[in-house]
């Protein structure tokens, strides 16, 4: 493991230790994610599952950003072939979701949703393109969205009832910023779907001297923080549980 990553490490288990005498409130307060923009990935799901939906077709990946103001949140990423989307609207808080039973949802479960906002591309000059805004209750829950996909040349038309899921895990602001810093609360289901991430990627690491590969020993530096976040982890304390979240993700930067 390079000296900078055993720095940073070293820093965060301080860190951690620290926050632990901290009131909850404090701790709280200083673990919100600061006001900003800041660049995330994101992707569509089918309803109420893990698969992919077709709404990922059309998003622009590496365009998601969260904008985050006085504790409230707006999503924007960028799409294609948006006049394909005759309806494009989140669900409100406490409104039911839309009955697609009957091939479209009827006017009443339409009042419990929301219209996305769309505007063009800066500087853009395909009018296909757009921005879309939506707005965000919590970020770390799957957000139920309604859409009307109609392709006449395809014969295509379809409602769909999906899911937008955030990954903000890393939370990097446009600003450079310090390891973790944006990262709040961490329950042990994130800390264990990072886990699965980052051992995902592992496997899929490749190491060599051409393009598209890793430098000679990134495998084992990436492992190294894999094992060590779990050891930090099994210490049974949110702070040092944080900690943990965050030296895997610092792991990922180095891959």
């Amino acid at each position: 493991m390079n000296r900078k990553f055993r720095r940073i490490t070293a820093s965060l288990v301080t860190l951690a230790l620290l926050l632990s005498l901290l009131p909850a409130a404090a701790y709280a307060a200083a673990t919100a994610p600061k006001d900003g923009a800041y660049s995330i990935p994101f992707q569509y799901l089918k309803d109420n599952m893990s698969d992919r939906s077709i709404v990922n077709d059309y998003a622009v990946a590496g365009t998601g950003k969260l904008i985050v103001s006085g504790g409230s949140y707006q999503f924007q990423h960028e799409m294609n072939s948006i006049n394909a989307f005759k309806h494009y609207s989140t669900r409100n808080d406490g409104a039911p979701k839309a009955d697609l039973s009957g091939g479209e949802p009827n006017s009443a479960s339409l009042a419990g949703y929301t219209p996305v906002v769309s505007a063009p591309v800066e500087g853009g000059t395909n009018a296909d393109q757009a921005i879309v805004t939506l707005d965000i209750t919590d970020i770390h829950a799957k957000q139920d969205v309604l859409i009307h996909i109609v392709v006449p040349a395809a014969n295509y038309d379809h409602w769909y009832n999906v899911q937008l899921q955030l990954d903000v895990s890393s939370l990097t602001d446009e600003e450079e910023n310090g390891p973790g810093e944006g990262v709040g609360t961490v329950t042990p289901q994130q800390f264990n779907e990072q886990v699965t991430v980052s051992e995902q990627l592992l496997a899929n690491t490749e190491e060599g001297t051409g393009n598209g590969y890793y430098k000679s020993g990134t495998k084992e530096a990436f492992q190294q923080a894999i094992d060590q976040a779990k050891v930090l982890a099994a210490g049974g304390n949110a702070e040092l549980l944080k900690a943990a979240y965050i030296i895997l993700l610092e792991g990922k930067k180095n891959v």
